[in-house]
């Protein structure tokens, strides 16, 4: 048997090289068009640093940094404020129950409560939720 002639084999080669790459840019361009079509839409909240804050009292010591997060359009806003901020948020770490902070659900009852705070002292709603991103306390100090 006769081997194919070099046209042969390079037609044959020539096609399965464009059939690859055809096969490579649709492929490419399925999953960017997916990608685009599932982007996630755009956060629409923003968040502001408070601290680190250092709070002593003859029972305890608290060192906290804390995520301030508000809608989008209010992050200038809570740029601003970031001193007004901090010194609500050492008032209410200064009287803080350090055994209620011990209990299971004590951190997020903290994160609720000076969000609370913070909303009544600063005339506001603008602040959603406070994130505690650093929180050490320490007792009988």
């Amino acid at each position: 048997m006769a081997s194919p002639a070099p046209r042969d084999k390079f037609v044959t080669t020539s096609t399965l090289v464009i059939v690859t790459l055809l096969l490579a840019m649709a492929g490419a361009i399925a999953l960017y068009w997916n990608g685009t079509r599932h982007r996630a839409p755009e956060a629409d909240s923003a968040y502001a640093t408070v601290g680190p804050l250092t709070v002593g009292t003859q029972a305890y010591s608290v060192r906290a940094q804390l995520a301030v997060q508000t809608r989008r359009d209010d992050a200038q806003w809570a740029r601003q404020h970031q001193s007004e901020l901090a010194r609500v948020v050492e008032g209410a770490l200064s009287t803080l129950d350090p055994q209620q902070v011990h209990r299971p659900d004590g951190l997020a009852s903290l994160e609720r409560s000076l969000r609370a705070t913070l909303n009544l002292a600063l005339h506001t709603d603008k602040i959603e939720r406070i994130w505690l991103t650093d929180f050490l306390l320490q007792t009988d100090v």
